[in-house]
């Protein structure tokens, strides 16, 4: 039996990963010499036959020296095993397809396992600066006398007149408070806590001073000036305090 057409594989290897699709072209060439129809199927073991199969007409008509393409489409299914498989071309006569066939060389198909991309690396967590409970002290300890002196300076505007023993007062709280706040701002956990320990002595202090002095208009300016400054330092210690401090 003559030879009716060659078959040359573009590629004597093809490698798919599992559950993805690889294809394979064969130059098919009429060297019978007359015109020929011919079909075409691919010869692979028992267990590939179902995912290796012919993308496109398995028929074609081929002129005198005529050539053609086709192309085999191997679609690895998920259960594949990697390993090396083989699979050809037979291009068959089609009016006399028992007698007048080729075959083409083996194809090698290397199955690999899918390449599975690595998980993303989780988010950092950001580190919260850290704050010095000294540098939280010291802080405490200038404001207390500067909004001393702002409140002091409203009264003499509303014609009160200065207070000093109010202003000593309020400077003394700034002076033996501010290690209680630094200790607070380094050790206490809840933020309510911290702001409760801040102003404790400044409170009892408060409420001593208003037992023996009476009620007057230094009680409603010294409680405003606790107030604001409770407010502003709860507020501060919840937006700027790190989960751990230094």
């Amino acid at each position: 039996m003559s030879s009716i057409v060659s078959i040359t594989p573009a590629d004597s290897l093809l490698e798919c990963e599992v559950g993805a699709v690889s294809g394979a072209a064969f130059r098919v060439r009429n060297i019978s010499g007359k015109p020929l129809k011919v079909g075409a199927q691919v010869i692979a073991d028992p267990g590939q036959r179902s995912w290796i199969a012919i993308d496109g007409q398995a028929e074609r008509r081929l002129p005198a020296n005529g050539e053609a393409t086709f192309e085999v489409l191997a679609s690895v299914p998920t259960g594949a095993s990697p390993g090396r498989y083989r699979f050809g071309l037979l291009v068959f006569d089609s009016v006399e397809p028992g007698e007048q066939f080729d075959e083409s060389p083996q194809v090698e198909l290397a199955v690999v396992a899918r390449k599975v991309a690595p998980p993303p690396p989780p988010p950092q967590e950001s580190i919260p600066r850290r704050r010095s409970w000294r540098i939280t002290g010291a802080l405490f300890a200038a404001a207390i006398p500067i909004a001393g002196i702002a409140f002091s300076a409203v009264g003499l505007m509303l014609g009160l007149g200065f207070d000093m023993e109010a202003f000593y007062t309020i400077l003394l709280f700034s002076v033996v408070n501010a290690p209680l706040v630094g200790a607070a701002t380094r050790f206490a956990r809840p933020w309510w806590l911290v702001g409760v320990s801040a102003f404790a002595l400044p409170l009892l202090w408060f409420l001593a001073w208003l037992f023996l002095e009476g009620f007057d208009v230094s009680f409603w300016l010294t409680m405003l000036f606790l107030v604001s400054i409770l407010i502003a330092y709860v507020y501060l210690w919840r937006r700027f305090a790190p989960s751990r401090h230094a």
